[in-house]
């Protein structure tokens, strides 16, 4: 992908919305504001020169009902973070798998743990399979997932 701005790196342009021009890491693909999401049957590779301001495979925000099924990735950067979501309600993750170099596969905040289901996933290649950034451990529902070594 290939695209000129007139900006540095490492920023997200929104224009003509009223937040514009703001800093923002570079994940792989970026959600925000959306109910229904369904991500299916994605490879994120991060292939030659590393841009610096590039960071998750995928990140979101401000989402109800977020499903991702077959999502296989890893960060930008060697013991980074794969998916950091934010502020999520629904949350179904099915059948995805760490890529070698992740530190942690999946990085929660203010994410509805009573409304999540994490099922048949693969993360033995991340050090973390899930961690919630208040640094609290919730209950939530998971099955046949095979867990960091």
């Amino acid at each position: 992908m290939k695209q000129k701005s007139p900006y540095p790196g490492g920023v997200f342009d929104t224009n003509p919305t009223a937040r514009g021009v703001f800093a923002h890491p570079i994940p792989a693909v970026f959600c925000r504001y959306g109910t229904n999401i369904s991500l299916q049957d994605i490879e994120i590779e991060w292939n030659g020169a590393r841009n610096i301001h590039w960071k998750q495979a995928l990140y979101g925000q401000y989402i109800e009902k977020l499903s991702l099924l077959q999502f296989h990735g890893a960060p930008a950067k060697e013991d980074g973070t794969a998916i950091e979501l934010k502020d999520v309600i629904q949350l179904s993750v099915e059948q995805c798998k760490a890529q070698p170099g992740t530190h942690t596969f999946m990085s929660l905040e203010h994410v509805d743990a009573q409304s999540m289901f994490v099922v048949g996933n693969d993360f033995a290649q991340a050090e973390i399979a899930i961690h919630f950034t208040d640094g609290t451990n919730p209950e939530f529902f998971a099955a046949a997932n095979r867990m960091p070594k």
